[in-house]
């Protein structure tokens, strides 16, 4: 098959035909400079052959924004046909050119635009932009059926009519990419025809080969694939007349074809050059704003949106788009967070003023917002926190502005602003914690916290004795936040306990939450609440007997956990006090003071009567030496026995400790340490609070007494 090749005409019908490809310079295009023209390098190899330059949907809109309103069916925004399936083509059965295409009935000019551009891995921007060169198609409101018949100009040689059997607008549109890419095979004839990387005599017109020549030609370096494709297609190169008129005609030597494939790919698809025109036509006090460039490198011609960087924010144009422009303090975030190729995508629209508190701003764009508050601080919001946030009312409403990035753990995110957290809550929905407990919940670390998302919205609590406030529960507890006070968290652990003494008896939560093998505690206004793993029951154990048990070293004291709340007791004078008992001993309460008691000794004070005894309430507290306990009474004082030294025994050991040991525990004594009283060693160390490993020591054997 020949190439296609423009066919001579004399030069009026030439003349006549090529005006009748011409429009008028476009209002928004940039002004092209002809000095810009290379006759070697009329477009890269890269935008020849990009298969993704354009989408269908780019396509469809592209040729409506040109086209309009059609007047018959044959407009190309318009146009339908069926198609037929091609197999992949090749070149001497060796070297695909293009792939299969799929045929179906009624495809639109932009989608079988776009399958051949997939399918030949020729630009859609190029088959467009002949399309137009060649029969002035992509901006025609009202074609002949005879243009749409040879659309590409192809198989129309210059010394033979058109052959018929590539009429047809898919015929015309597939068949001339293929020819694109058979030029530029090795294994083509055409390969060594205005061969790459040799300089060659290319003429200004079809008079150029007459004999004598009337016109002239020009030597030309062909630097490329895609140029020495696009002479084969159309063997001119304009000449001076040409390039001086881009949008009209020339003089008698000129030609028109390539120039024109240059002015109409530029012209519509240089985003680069048409950005810099915007930009250049921007108000002075924006232009102003963003400073000076400080990087292209994100502008590409082979991409459909176009970007720079200045220092103060970017400005991007997209294909088929609007100028975008972000600067100030947003357009510095913008562009922080890596601009349209960021997160955040592309600019979908201009800065709006807010006013709320002051005056602030605000973008949009793809995935999100950036909001400029009035102290000038910035800071993005996903489209999802965004629409949750405008349900409060924006920066107008009850959450005021930002002031916060978000955090975001998977699909779960908080943000802080002036007034409160936005979290998602457990349901996976958007919600609001506030006061003091947002404060302390996102210094915990927020979607990230222990406490895990909110349940419940916040309520308002009221106590007897000790102050009004709030609450909100989470996954993992509850947050309390007296008025005034820095709120406090309260794990799920201490929950069952505090629900069993009640707030009203325990306060608001001073300390933070604790635990020791089974046992959960925390501090509370009017004491240590405990609780266990094994039961639902609390214990308050008051503040002055707390302290007691802190001092005295705590859930590793001698005195262990509370088994039992505060007890009502006498001495013989009926003056009144209290007790609670602990695993190691107890804790009594009288006027005389707060003062702990180790078993060995309550032992022997509950023998004499306790308070209501001779030795009444304690006026000491105990004091250890050398394994002796020793306590001061009102009536008198109280020692331990000299304690047995008992060995360290574990699974293997024999004899008295171990028949002692087993003893204590209430198991089957026999004096050897088995599995059986190795698990029963275990199940005791964890009730105390110990190191649960089954071995018993010093601490084990005076837990056990």
């Amino acid at each position: 098959m020949p190439s296609k090749l423009a066919r001579f005409f004399s030069v009026p019908a030439l003349l006549a035909l090529l005006a009748s490809l011409f429009v008028a310079t476009p209002a928004n295009a940039y002004t092209l400079n002809s000095a810009d023209f290379n006759p070697g390098a009329i477009i890269s190899d890269a935008q020849f052959f990009d298969e993704n330059a354009l989408t269908e949907a780019q396509i469809q809109a592209f040729l409506q924004s040109k086209i309009g309103t059609c007047t018959n069916s044959r407009c190309l925004n318009v146009y339908r046909m069926d198609t037929f399936t091609r197999e992949a083509t090749k070149v001497n059965n060796i070297s695909p050119l293009c792939s299969r295409y799929e045929g179906a009935a009624s495809e639109t000019a932009a989608r079988i635009i776009y399958k051949v551009q997939k399918a030949c891995h020729i630009s859609a921007k190029v088959l467009l932009v002949t399309l137009q060169k060649e029969q002035g198609l992509v901006t025609s409101n009202g074609p002949s059926a005879a243009k749409l018949k040879i659309a590409m100009g192809y198989g129309c040689p210059d010394t033979a009519p058109c052959d018929s059997l590539y009429f047809g607008f898919y015929n015309q549109v597939y068949s001339a990419a293929s020819q694109f890419k058979r030029y530029t095979d090795p294994n083509s004839t055409y390969w060594n025809s205005k061969k790459v990387g040799t300089t060659v005599n290319i003429g200004y017109h079809p008079k150029s080969f007459d004999t004598p020549p009337t016109c002239g030609k020009k030597a030309v370096y062909i630097s490329n694939k895609a140029t020495h494709a696009l002479y084969i297609y159309t063997p001119y190169t304009p000449n001076a007349a040409a390039l001086a008129n881009l949008w009209s005609t020339g003089d008698g030597c000129s030609s028109y074809g390539n120039r024109n494939f240059w002015r109409n790919y530029n012209a519509w698809f240089n985003l680069k050059a048409e950005l810099y025109s915007q930009v250049a036509a921007l108000p002075s006090a924006t232009r102003t704003a963003l400073g000076t460039v400080t990087s292209e490198a994100n502008c590409s011609d082979i991409t459909n949106n176009c970007i720079i960087n200045y220092q103060t924010g970017v400005v991007s144009l997209a294909f088929m788009g609007t100028l975008q422009v972000s600067f100030g303090p947003i357009g510095t975030a913008y562009k922080n967070s890596g601009g349209p190729s960021g997160p955040l995508g592309a600019m979908v629209g201009a800065q709006e003023t807010i006013s709320a508190g002051g005056t602030g701003y605000r973008q949009r764009f793809t995935n999100g917002f950036i909001y400029q508050a009035p102290n000038n601080a910035t800071f993005i919001l996903t489209t999802a926190m965004n629409d949750f946030y405008l349900t409060q009312g924006g920066p107008a409403g009850s959450l005021g502005w930002p002031a916060s990035a978000a955090r975001c753990a998977t699909t779960k995110c908080d943000q802080m602003f002036d007034n409160g957290l936005v979290i998602t809550n457990s349901a996976g929905a958007l919600s609001v914690v506030t006061g003091s407990i947002a404060d302390v919940l996102y210094a915990a670390g927020g979607v990230n916290a222990t406490w895990g998302a909110p349940t419940a919205a916040r309520q308002a609590v009221t106590t007897t004795s000790f102050g009004n406030g709030a609450k909100q529960t989470f996954v993992n507890g509850v947050a309390f936040e007296k008025a005034g006070s820095t709120a406090v968290f309260v794990a799920s652990s201490v929950i069952p306990a505090l629900t069993a003494v009640g707030q009203n008896a325990a306060g608001w939560p001073t300390g933070t939450s604790q635990s020791s093998g089974i046992n959960r505690y925390q501090a509370f206004t009017a004491g240590i609440v405990f609780g266990s793993t094994a039961n639902t029951s609390g214990i308050l154990l008051p503040t002055a007997m707390a302290t007691v048990w802190t001092a005295a070293g705590g859930a590793t004291s001698y005195l262990g956990f509370p088994t039992a709340a505060a007890q009502s007791v006498t001495n013989a004078q009926s003056v009144a006090g209290s007790v609670v008992t602990f695993t190691g001993g107890a804790i009594i309460s009288s006027p005389a003071g707060v003062f702990g008691q180790p078993t060995v000794l309550r032992t022997k004070y509950t023998a004499a009567g306790g308070p209501a005894g001779t030795l009444g309430y304690p006026i000491a507290a105990p004091t250890l030496s050398a394994g002796v306990w020793t306590q001061r009474y009102a009536g008198g004082t109280l020692t331990s026995a000299a304690p047995v030294t008992r060995p360290t025994i574990q699974v293997g050991s024999r004899g008295t400790h171990v028949r002692y040991l087993q003893s204590k525990l209430g198991l089957t004594v026999d004096g050897i340490f088995g599995a059986r009283t190795k698990t029963a060693v275990i199940a005791f160390q964890r009730s105390k609070g110990l190191t649960a490993d089954g071995v018993v020591g010093p601490r084990t054997w005076a837990a056990l007494g």
